[in-house]
């Protein structure tokens, strides 16, 4: 299955890795004792190898995260509205609550506690006009022979940049980049230019070397480095860093639900350091004993920059160094912004390359809650295609659409077997969308889609022959959790708050189980014997699911369709 079981470092420490009967991560040894998921894979308990234990909830139905909890360290609250921005935090060991509001683009607008409060004004493309700080506020100009997302003007400072976009010219610094584009040398202009930062890449363009203010760093892995003659290892677990070890003994990272440090602690379990942290990332207290700070990346702190791998992001003026090579969504104009942090929405997601957003990883219920479930919106699209569509025989339609204010991208499949499940490929995150028609059966997959879940980990990549429904690319996937979760999906009590799989056959009846035992005849042919015994299993663990919700679901889908008059 490719995972890791070991690692060897250049020391010589080897790191080892264990797994639980679902291939997930459950320990490593000397670093986090055990590790637990609910029946989505999210973590739900971390027991750290100095005896502390962080435990995570998430709400029964949508799966969205409601409290991190590591005793007399950290219990957070979390709340959501209806869209999956996160609206509140109350932070039970500080003793504060934080809330949030955002416009109709999910951007956030306000954010504020009872220790400090922030506003932001945007304008159509994305690019920040205003920011409140309390009582300062702080203007954004843009244009001047930059491209028309980058901020040339913030406050007093002007900023400047190259043909490539880059800025080489703030009212602190000059920045020097290599042909690669790549940030090399950082001099302050109020110190006749000196050599502040000088930063090295390999081939790959990964910073392998820093030479700040006479302190060399080497960075020969995510795992190790050498800062001041110093080596440190980092342990990871799920891709977060959860803890170090040096000459000055090892500490655990607990982190907040964008893996943002939350609390440093050390071999006995107490508090070395904790930091707080303003939406967009800039410190409001800490932020001093560790390095790796803001969505787990490391803090320059000598040039005020974090570094994302791709590009360098400034925390105090909302925005990347230097433009996006890589446009992550073109459906959604937000994304075209080529400075912009996240969609504006810090909260909810994190850039781990520098180049695109996804959700953060705790808040991967979030994205499983609305893949799992397609918009009515979807469902409408869906059903006044397939009716447009029913005479063409075998004809299948497959057609990515932006759903409402949502701004969900619906992968809607149909075909000789008639338009069955309109459903969500993802949001945001997901490209290059498609989906499987077994039967009526729709199972969306995606060659992009990772949410961490047992519903996508093992995703197919495949096309639909528009003649007869044959697989054109073949990739192995997991038949029993796709399927399941789809069928689950179709009796989903969603449909009857708007936030549903709608369903229609030929027949205008809902049959999820005749669908997986037409489904498994296709597999039978397309994939073999096992595929097809596979999914028959699957049939009749789904027939049990089904039968007690069939009536319910019957009803729900015959109202839906009276109300939006599709007979």
């Amino acid at each position: 299955m490719d995972r890791i079981t070991q690692k060897t470092l250049p020391n010589g420490e080897i790191i080892r890795y264990n797994y639980n009967n679902q291939a997930l991560l459950s320990s490593i040894p000397g670093v986090i004792d055990n590790i637990e998921y609910n029946s989505m894979n999210l973590m739900t308990k971390k027991e750290f190898a100095n005896g502390v234990t962080t435990d995570l909830t998430y709400d029964d139905w949508t799966m969205r995260l409601k409290n991190i909890n590591t005793p007399e360290l950290q219990d957070m609250d979390y709340s959501f509205d209806e869209k999956g921005n996160i609206i509140g935090i109350a932070d039970h060991i500080v003793e504060e609550t934080q809330q949030f509001a955002y416009d109709d683009l999910d951007r956030l607008i306000s954010a504020g506690s009872e220790t400090y409060t922030q506003k932001f004004v945007y304008n159509p493309l994305g690019s920040i006009l205003a920011h409140q700080n309390g009582a300062d506020i702080t203007l954004f100009e843009y244009g001047n022979g930059a491209g028309i997302h980058a901020p040339t003007k913030v406050g007093d400072s002007d900023l400047i940049y190259d043909a490539n976009g880059n800025l080489i010219e703030d009212a602190t610094f000059l920045y020097v980049y290599n042909d690669a584009n790549h940030l090399k040398e950082v001099q302050k202009k109020s110190e006749d230019n000196r050599i502040v930062a000088e930063f090295f890449y390999d081939e790959s363009g990964n910073r392998v070397k820093k030479i700040e203010e006479g302190i060399v760093s080497y960075y020969v892995s995510d795992d190790y480095d050498i800062e001041d003659n110093v080596e440190t290892v980092y342990y990871f677990a799920n891709d977060n860093r959860v803890s170090k070890k040096s000459a000055d003994g090892q500490f655990w990272y607990l982190d907040d639900h964008l893996g943002s440090t939350s609390v440093m602690i050390d071999e006995e379990g107490e508090l070395v350091e904790r930091t707080l942290y303003y939406p967009f990332g800039s410190y409001r207290e800490g932020g001093e004993a560790e390095k790796y700070t803001f969505t787990g990346k490391e803090f320059d702190s000598e040039i005020g920059l974090y570094y994302y791998g791709a590009r360098y992001y400034n925390s105090e003026t909302f925005v990347f160094t230097q433009a996006d090579s890589i446009i992550p969504d073109v459906y959604n104009p937000q994304a075209l912004n080529r400075y912009s942090y996240c969609l504006n929405n810090p909260l909810k997601y994190e850039d781990p390359s520098g180049h695109a957003y996804q959700y953060a990883g705790l808040l991967a219920g979030v994205a499983i809650f609305t893949a799992a479930c397609a918009l009515v919106g979807a469902g409408v699209y869906g059903y006044q295609s397939y009716k447009e569509q029913k005479n063409t025989e075998g004809d299948t339609l497959s057609k990515a659409i932006t759903v409402g204010k949502e701004a969900t991208k619906g992968a809607i499949i149909g075909g000789s077997a008639g338009l069955v499940i309109s459903g969500t490929a993802a949001v945001g995150i997901a490209s290059a969308t498609t989906g499987i028609t077994l039967g009526g059966v729709l199972i969306v997959t995606s060659s992009s889609l990772s949410v961490g879940t047992g519903m996508f980990t093992r995703g197919a990549t495949a096309l639909i022959d528009k003649q007869n429904l044959s697989v054109i690319t073949k990739t192995t996937f997991d038949i029993d959790c796709m399927v399941t979760d789809a069928v689950h999906g179709s009796y989903s009590p969603f449909v009857e708050s708007g936030l549903g799989i709608t369903a229609s056959t030929t027949s205008n009846k809902v049959d999820v189980v005749s669908s997986l035992n037409s489904g498994a005849n296709i597999l039978k042919t397309e994939f073999g014997d096992p595929a097809h015994d596979q999914l028959n299993q699957v049939s009749n663990s789904a027939k049990s699911k089904w039968e007690p919700h069939k009536e319910s679901f019957q009803n729900k889908i015959d109202k839906f369709k009276k109300k939006y008059n599709l007979n």
